[in-house]
């Protein structure tokens, strides 16, 4: 492996690495997450957007799951209902 210029660089490298190892087990979207929250980087860099590959559909600005109101509704429900990237 070639050495990075940078700490950018470093970055894009190790979350490369991450999504192809992450991407079949369904654990990505938190690195995803971690990319705007920790990382800075913008929705739109880090999650598809604009026109799908089948005819007539686009990507919507959703980033995560909503938490259903039954749940929200549980007392003993204990997640995070931060609605933001």
């Amino acid at each position: 492996m070639a050495a990075l210029s940078g700490t950018g660089s470093a970055v894009d490298t190790l979350f490369a690495e991450r999504a192809r190892w992450l991407w079949l087990t369904a654990h990505r979207l938190s690195d995803l997450r971690r990319l705007i929250r920790q990382y800075g980087r913008a929705t739109e860099s880090v999650f598809p957007t604009g026109a799908y590959f089948k005819q007539g559909l686009v990507y919507a600005t959703d980033v995560n799951f909503p938490v259903p109101i039954d749940e929200q509704n549980n007392p003993n429900f204990q997640q995070c209902l931060d609605r933001n990237p």
